[in-house]
């Protein structure tokens, strides 16, 4: 892969990944550290792409697609998100709608 060089951490890591038991115990500690970051309706999707782009620097066609099996899942579901955008709009137009108020004679 073209770009900047790896770390040696990197390298490191994605050596021990090329052991599929290791590469289980390693996203096991991701999904711990990352789960509820790319479970965020918010923020998820620029998590996952991060962790996504950082797994391809590996050059390895297993681990990135462990990585996608393992991960994309928690993502939030188009649907879900659709939800909590509309019932955001509708909190908002609620909140900021004035009603209007009838004296009494």
């Amino acid at each position: 892969m073209e770009g900047n060089p790896l770390s040696q951490e990197q390298v490191k890591l994605f050596a021990y990944m090329l052991d599929a038991e290791k590469r289980k115990i390693a996203f096991d500690a991701w999904k711990k550290e990352f789960g509820p970051l790319l479970a965020s309706a918010q923020e998820g999707a620029k998590y996952y792409e991060e962790l996504l782009n950082y797994v391809r620097q590996s050059d390895n066609p297993e681990i990135v697609r462990d990585f996608e099996a393992r991960f994309f899942h928690l993502l939030p579901t188009i649907k879900e998100e659709i939800s909590i955008q509309l019932l955001n709009g509708l909190e908002e137009a609620l909140v900021t709608t004035q009603q209007p108020v009838e004296v009494g004679e």
